[in-house]
């Protein structure tokens, strides 16, 4: 009966009934197969790297677009013109994708368009995101840039029937503005009369007071003229007190001529008294015409003053409180925006796929579990079976 003996290189003997390996036996063995644990992780490795570079390569092209508004809320912040979880919806449902076809021109087989599109929390941005292979790029943008403006022709209709419900709105502010202009143009208007009247008034004015002047010239003629006639009417009648002459014919000739200059100095110093009469009825008339003037003239720069105060206290503050409201309500039409490109369309600057040097490492890994696998496979069935004592001769 032969003894069993333990191999040098292995521990302690098995219970009995169990097979087990011999690790340092079996990594003495492996080392047989370094050829195959390098082959096989080399060759996945090539493989993988011929089909990464066969297969296209796919970049991402994204773009950032940010809600629009549509006005205010009640604590003043802007309104957003559509939820951003419905844009993203519409976005990515293609809602939008057969206008962009047919507005590119681009073959609906061929072309299927798919976006996606993330939502940072708590902003109103949205990030649209498509993939593209790298012959591709271009027409890619221009499909985004074209995203962006059927989301542009889609929501500037509402924005549109908005901005015309608020013109509808301001439209009664308008009307009192151009009423109460019309009665600012009545008013002046009648300052432009009442200026008008003031001007011929003061040349009325000027013109009595010229007529005065002239009236005091003439005056002073006529009082010198009947100066002088009386001066003569007085030696007139000094000769009557004179004694007669003798020669009684020659008196009563003298006496007969004497009262005839006599009653015409008197004729004439009556005229010019009726002259002066005229002319002091002229003065005083001139001076009440001018009196009568300058009053017409205070009463119309009263009125004008009237006017104004009436013009600018009056209807400037009802013009102010229209344009007051036109501003409340015009905050609503400033506050009117559409949605907008924040980055434009660009690609990525590296492929989304293929992953060259991920496949490349991930087949290599791959490769070398499963040479390994393979090699401890092939030395496990290789190895003799050890028995338990009593089971047979005892031999490996």
């Amino acid at each position: 009966m032969s003894t069993t003996l333990p191999h040098p290189t292995s521990g302690p003997p098995c219970c009995a009934g169990d097979d087990a390996l011999d690790f340092g036996m079996l990594w003495h063995q492996l080392r047989r197969w370094g050829w195959l644990l390098l082959l096989i992780p080399g060759l996945g490795m090539i493989a993988a790297a011929v089909l990464s570079s066969q297969t296209p390569k796919i970049h991402e092209v994204s773009m950032v677009v940010k809600n629009g508004v549509i006005g205010t809320k009640s604590d003043g912040n802007p309104l957003p013109l559509d939820a951003a979880s419905i844009i993203k919806g519409n976005i990515e449902n293609g809602a939008f994708n057969a206008a962009i076809i047919q507005k590119l021109g681009i073959d609906p087989v061929q072309g299927k368009l798919k976006f996606k599109v993330v939502n940072p929390p708590g902003t109103e941005f949205l990030v649209v995101t498509s993939e593209w292979e790298d012959a591709r790029l271009e027409e890619g943008k221009l499909v985004s840039a074209q995203l962006v403006a059927a989301l542009q022709e889609h929501y500037g209709k509402i924005l549109a029937e908005r901005q015309v419900e608020i013109d509808r709105d301001i439209a009664p502010e308008f009307n009192e503005i151009a009423r109460i202009n019309g009665e600012k143009a009545d008013l002046d208007q009648q300052i432009a009369l009442k200026q008008s009247d003031i001007q011929s008034m003061n040349e009325l004015i000027r013109f009595h007071r010229g007529k005065v002047e002239k009236t005091a010239a003439q005056r002073s003629e006529l009082l010198k003229e009947s100066k002088r006639a009386r001066d003569r009417l007085e030696g007139l009648i000094q000769p009557k007190n004179r004694p007669a002459p003798d020669g009684k014919d020659d008196h009563n000739l003298s006496a007969l001529m004497n009262f005839m200059t006599t009653s015409q100095h008197f004729q004439l110093a009556g005229q010019i008294d009726a002259k002066l009469d005229a002319l002091d009825s002229q003065e005083e008339n001139a001076r009440l015409e001018t009196i009568w003037c300058e009053k017409q003239i205070q009463e119309s720069r009263s009125a004008i003053e009237r006017l104004k105060i009436q013009q600018s206290a009056i209807l400037q503050s009802k013009i102010d409180n229209a344009r007051v409201q036109i501003e409340k309500k015009g905050v609503k039409k400033n506050h009117l925006e559409n949605i907008r490109v924040v980055d434009e369309p660009r690609a990525s600057p590296s492929p989304l796929r293929p992953r060259t040097t991920f496949n490349i490492a991930l087949a290599g890994v791959a490769g070398f579990t499963l040479a390994l696998a393979v090699a401890f496979f092939f030395e496990y069935i290789r190895r003799p079976l050890k028995k338990a004592p009593g089971d047979g001769d005892g031999s490996f």
